[in-house]
């Protein structure tokens, strides 16, 4: 059987010590600076969708680092989610629902490549074991020991999953469910995650207003996961309303844009992306 390979979208962000929020802005750290600087990285693929015959037979989670310390001797653990949770809720404090530490194999080196083998925790995510909410990667903490993790090509961190189809002839259709909360403040523009809907039969985005103002959604649709524009299909929802949208044009990456339709409020939105492959 031909092996394929696939390098899903990434997304990082970084998780700080006493902060009760998220950064998505480079430099990324991980690892302790100091008592009141301890650092982690949080690392997620969206766009994570293979054929229901499929098997997956490896899947890596590679990082570059530049070590801040001459004498440094890191070592990193992997973790994985074993529950639901809502992207604004991985903070710190948020230590309940993490795996044991994944097999980890590599070397360390002063500008370093880390080596994680993924593939025990990608199988569940495919098979819908367990929510795909990404990996948490640490180290011991205990002193002070951080790297820099590199983000520019050819270095940025990637995943990378090999998989092998049973009969290919024979691959019946696959649903896939996603949920997502998403907060709104004022007059911004929010967005979905993007997702890779360039091999589905049927793309459908749920939409409920949870909050108690008036919100506009539209589906937005990119070539290239970077140049998004709006399709002329918006809707307007009241305050615990629930609509549908459903994609006219196709392109490779779709997504939902959210804003609220009255000044200075804020709402809450939970978007269902459910789909057949």
């Amino acid at each position: 059987m031909n092996e394929h390979v696939i390098q899903p979208q990434l997304y990082m962000k970084q998780i700080e010590l006493n902060q009760n929020r998220t950064s998505e802005s480079f430099p990324m750290y991980i690892g302790k600076y100091d008592s009141d600087h301890i650092y982690r990285l949080w690392l997620r693929c969206s766009n994570f969708q293979l054929p229901e015959s499929s098997i997956i037979t490896e899947a890596i989670l590679k990082f570059n680092y530049y070590y801040t310390s001459k004498h440094s001797k890191n070592h990193f653990a992997c973790y994985s989610f074993l529950d639901d949770w809502l992207d604004d809720s991985v903070v710190w404090f948020y230590k309940t629902s993490l795996s044991a530490c994944l097999i980890e194999k590599g070397t360390n080196n002063h500008v370093g490549r880390q080596i994680f083998d993924i593939t025990a925790i990608a199988k569940k995510w495919h098979n819908n074991e367990v929510c795909n909410k990404g990996v948490i990667i640490k180290n011991n903490e205990s002193k002070k020991d951080y790297v820099q993790v590199l983000d520019k090509l050819p270095c940025q961190p990637e995943i990378i999953i090999k998989y092998i189809l049973l009969d290919i002839c024979e691959t019946s259709t696959k649903f896939i469910n996603e949920e997502e909360v998403i907060l709104l403040n004022g007059l911004n523009k929010y967005h979905s995650e993007p997702r890779n809907t360039s091999l589905t039969k049927t793309v459908t985005y749920i939409i409920k207003n949870l909050g108690c103002s008036k919100i506009e959604a539209t589906i937005q649709i990119s070539p290239d996961c970077k140049n998004f524009f709006s399709e002329n299909n918006n809707i307007i929802l009241n305050p615990g309303e629930i609509m549908g949208l459903i994609p006219r044009m196709y392109a490779k990456y779709t997504r939902i844009m959210l804003k609220i339709k009255e000044h200075n409020n804020f709402s809450k939105v939970k978007i269902w992306y459910q789909a057949q492959i």
